[in-house]
C-alpha cells in the first residue's frame, strides 16, 4: 500500500489514457471558429474547480484533480483529460463554435438520448457526469464532462501487423455486433429529433434540430421547421431541394438533381417509413475503443445520436472502415499510410465476417435479437445521400 504522499506524488505523475489522443495539429478550418481565442479564454483552473465540485457533489467528499492542458480538437469540440486523486478519469467537451438556442436544445437532445441508451442497454458508451448546455456556466460557455474510456483507439490496433490476426478481428466485429444489436429494441413513429419523457421514458420525435455545421445555413430564423417526416424519399427530398436551389455551380448543380431523382429508386419501398430506428453516428475506426484481444471497451463521439434514422442507415449497417468500396471519396478521409498493414481493407471479408456475427445473434446466442432485413439491406443511396455536403 501507498503512502498518502506516495499516492499523491503518483497521481501528480498520472499520464493521459490510452484513449486520448492529444492534437498536434489542430484544425481551425471550420467556419465561425476561432481555436486560439477559444483556448485563452477558457483557463485550466476553472476547469478544475468546475470539474471537483461537480465529482463532490456526486460522491459527497472533495477529491483533487488534474487537467491535462495538452488538449485535442475535434471537427465541433475541444477536448481536455482530467485526472482525479482517487484515479477516476473524465474528460470535458467544449463546443468550438459560436452557440445558439437551437445548439442548445440540440445538445440537450444529445445528451438526453445517450443517458436513456446507458440507462437501457450494455452499450459502453461514455456516462455523463455534469454539463451545461449553455453560455450561463462558470466557464462562459456550454460544457459536458464525460467518463474518459477505457482502452486503446482501434485505429491504432487495426493497422498494426503484430496485433491483427484473424481471431482478433472477429472478436472486434462479434463485439462490435453484440452491443449496436441492443437498439433494435428501440423502433421510433418518424424521421426528426428524439424526444424523451424523463419520467416515463416513453420516445417521440420532434421537428429536426440543426447540427453545428448547418445552424447558419439551414436555420437563419432561429427556428427548426422541418420535421418530423415519415418517409425517407420525402425527407432527402426536402434535404436536397435546397442545396438545388442554393448551388451556384452548375455541374454540382446537375448532380444534386440527379441524386434527388435517384433517391426515389434507391430507396427500399419496404423500409421507406416507420418504424424508424436509433442510430449509432459516425462508426469510425478512431471512436472504438478495445482490449487488447478487440472486445469493445468503449464506443465514444455520439454526436447526432438524438436524430432518429432509417432501418437502412441505422445501428445495423456497415462500419465505415469496411465499405470505403462503395465510395472512395469519401472513405479516403482518415486513411492509414501507404505502408501500413492492411491499408486496402478486404471488404467483402469484413461485411461477411460481421454479417455473420449478426446472424449468431438473430439465431440466440444472445439475449437480444436483430432484424436481419437491416443487415442484408444496406443501401449506399442511404449513405451517399446522407452525407453529401
Amino acid at each position: 500500500m501507498h503512502s498518502r504522499s506516495q499516492q499523491q506524488l503518483l497521481f501528480l505523475k498520472l499520464k493521459p489514457a490510452q484513449s486520448f489522443i492529444p492534437s498536434s495539429s489542430p484544425d481551425d478550418s471550420q467556419p465561425g471558429t476561432d481555436i486560439a481565442t477559444l483556448i485563452f479564454t477558457i483557463h485550466i483552473g476553472s476547469i478544475a474547480n468546475l470539474a471537483r465540485n461537480t465529482y463532490s457533489r456526486i460522491i459527497k467528499e472533495t477529491v483533487p484533480c488534474v487537467v491535462n492542458s495538452r488538449y485535442k480538437v475535434g471537427t465541433d469540440n475541444v477536448v481536455w483529460p482530467i485526472y482525479f486523486e482517487d484515479g477516476a478519469q473524465w474528460i470535458i467537451r467544449i463546443p468550438r463554435r459560436d452557440w445558439s438556442p437551437l445548439l442548445e436544445k440540440n445538445l440537450q437532445a444529445d445528451i438526453d438520448v445517450m443517458n436513456f441508451i446507458g440507462a437501457h442497454t450494455t452499450i459502453p458508451l461514455p456516462r455523463i457526469y455534469g454539463y451545461s448546455t449553455n453560455v450561463d456556466s462558470p466557464l462562459g460557455r456550454p460544457y459536458v464532462f464525460m467518463q474518459l474510456m477505457p482502452g486503446k483507439l482501434l485505429w491504432e490496433r487495426w493497422f498494426d501487423p503484430e496485433w491483427f490476426t484473424e481471431r482478433r478481428r472477429k472478436t472486434v466485429f462479434r463485439s462490435l455486433a453484440e452491443y449496436l444489436c441492443q437498439l433494435n429494441r428501440f423502433e421510433l413513429p418518424s424521421l426528426g429529433t428524439i424526444q424523451i419523457d424523463l419520467i416515463s421514458q416513453v420516445l417521440s420525435v420532434g421537428p429536426i434540430l440543426p447540427t453545428p455545421e448547418s445552424v447558419d445555413e439551414e436555420h437563419p430564423n432561429g427556428t427548426a421547421n422541418k420535421g418530423p417526416y415519415f418517409s425517407a424519399t420525402k425527407y432527402f427530398h426536402d434535404e436536397l431541394t435546397p442545396k438545388i436551389k442554393n448551388e451556384e455551380d452548375k455541374v454540382l448543380k446537375a448532380d444534386l438533381i440527379a441524386l434527388r431523382v435517384f433517391t426515389r429508386i434507391l430507396v427500399d419501398p419496404a423500409l421507406d417509413g416507420p418504424p424508424f430506428v436509433l442510430q449509432r453516428p459516425d462508426l469510425h475506426l478512431q471512436n472504438l475503443l478495445v482490449d487488447v484481444e478487440g472486445n469493445i471497451t468503449g464506443l465514444i463521439d455520439w454526436d447526432g445520436v438524438c436524430f432518429s434514422s432509417t432501418r437502412q442507415n441505422g445501428y445495423a449497417r456497415y462500419p465505415s472502415w469496411i465499405t470505403r468500396d462503395w465510395d472512395p471519396v469519401w472513405y479516403t478521409y482518415g486513411d492509414p499510410p501507404e505502408e501500413s498493414f492492411g491499408s486496402e481493407s478486404d471488404a467483402i471479408s469484413e461485411n461477411q465476417c460481421l454479417r455473420s456475427a449478426s446472424d449468431n445473434i438473430h439465431e440466440g446466442e444472445t439475449a437480444y435479437e436483430i432484424d436481419g432485413k437491416c443487415v442484408e439491406t444496406v443501401a449506399e443511396a442511404d449513405v451517399l445521400i446522407k452525407d453529401s455536403p
